[in-house]
């Protein structure tokens, strides 16, 4: 898959590296380059964590009012936990000097990786892991309002992750230079827009994955490249690319559940999962492949949706290439509820032809002792339960 992203001048742009900075807490290691928002570098805390760290241009911080605005857009940021949502790690400033670190995402922008992306399944499947993570930001009551292909980042697995989130207000340029990818209405009315702006931007980015080129402006029907038997793709794109927001889906979710229902909207394999990571480590759920092994901590309770919504790490793996095996380590839990067993016992189910066996370490005898969790999910599957993490360790290595 070939696309029209970027530009040389913004390649002229990155081309020079300029000298790393100095920031206490952080040690700059590499840059990775530079926008209208300012540089961006990869980093490390002084905890060893790996971070992108985006040092916030001075034309900005200079600008009257910019302190307050910082802390508005950014405070909501620091509690966006999602699987698809590059994490928000922290915020500050040093001196003049204004910052973001978040999780740092080694595969790269879907800018630079989209010739890589093998097939129109693979696009979709990357525009439908985005579209919901802007679902879980729109449920928040907030919006990203600058989305395009490069904070659309892509881990060495292929799973997509967003980032970049607020810097469209904090810029506040977007009526005055808006992009390729901007809604009409951020044009002429941005103070009173809504998620929509971003559903406009995400169905450009994926109308320029599958067709090389971007849409018609003003949206044409009959000007798309999209195929008139393709009913389906072209109701998504009319819905989504419409000039006026009220002409399209009204939320997020209604594009994600559609773009699902497409027949092409199938997984995409990763290059290399023996070794993916999949949750920050300060997150509720740690996952880690271990050879045919998936390794999952749950480490707090939540609830049914929220342990869903956890669990889409793991789905992207066990969409790849059979058979796995599952170790989920729950001894820092304190109980189930029912809704939250179906969410498993419905995962199991669907991949049932990707496992060959599932284990679990828990303090519960109600989960050491039973079945349930994978006896109604799926058949003649070996599982078996663990009093320590220590025993279940030694089945995995086994």
């Amino acid at each position: 898959m070939n696309g029209q992203f970027g530009s040389t001048a913004e390649a002229r742009a990155q081309s020079a590296t300029p000298t790393p900075p100095q920031l206490e807490g952080f040690t700059v290691l590499e840059f990775l380059g530079a926008g209208p928002s300012g540089q961006t570098w990869h980093a490390r805390t002084k905890t060893g964590r790996a971070v992108a760290l985006k040092l916030l241009a001075p034309r900005l911080s200079s600008q009257p009012g910019f302190l307050a605005r910082f802390e508005k857009e950014t405070a909501p940021l620091m509690g966006l936990r999602h699987p698809h949502i590059a994490e928000l790690i922290d915020r500050g400033r040093t001196g003049e000097l204004f910052y973001l670190a978040t999780e740092y995402v080694s595969g790269g922008s879907l800018q630079k990786r989209a010739p890589e992306l093998p097939d129109a399944s693979a696009a979709m499947r990357v525009v439908l892991e985005v579209s919901k993570a802007l679902h879980h930001v729109h449920l928040h009551g907030l919006q990203h309002r600058g989305l395009k292909p490069e904070n659309i980042l892509l881990t060495s697995s292929g799973m997509a992750k967003v980032t970049d989130f607020g810097l469209a207000r904090l810029r506040e340029d977007e009526a005055v230079s808006p992009g390729p990818y901007t809604a009409p209405e951020q044009r002429t009315r941005a103070a009173s827009t809504d998620g929509r702006v971003d559903l406009y931007a995400l169905a450009t980015v994926l109308y320029e994955l599958l067709y090389r080129e971007r849409p018609p402006k003003p949206w044409s029907a009959a000007a798309s490249k999209v195929p008139v038997r393709d009913t389906k793709l072209f109701s998504l794109f009319s819905q989504s690319l419409a000039e006026e927001p009220d002409r399209r889906f009204k939320r997020m979710l209604d594009f994600a559940d559609e773009l699902e229902r497409l027949p092409g909207t199938t997984p995409w394999t990763p290059a290399s999962p023996a070794s993916t990571t999949a949750s920050p480590a300060s997150g509720p759920l740690l996952l880690e492949v271990k050879g045919r092994t998936i390794c999952v901590k749950v480490r707090a309770r939540g609830d049914a949706e929220w342990l869903k919504r956890s669990l889409l790490a793991l789905e992207q793996v066990l969409r790849q290439q059979g058979p796995w095996g599952i170790a989920y380590d729950l001894s820092e839990m304190t109980g189930w509820s029912t809704r939250e067993i179906e969410v498993l016992v419905e995962l199991h189910r669907r991949f049932e032809k990707n496992l060959r066996r599932v284990g679990f370490c828990s303090s519960l005898p109600s989960v050491r002792g039973g079945g349930v969790l994978v006896g109604t999910s799926v058949k003649e599957l070996p599982w078996n339960t663990f009093a320590s993490a220590r025993a279940m360790q030694d089945w995995v290595d086994g």
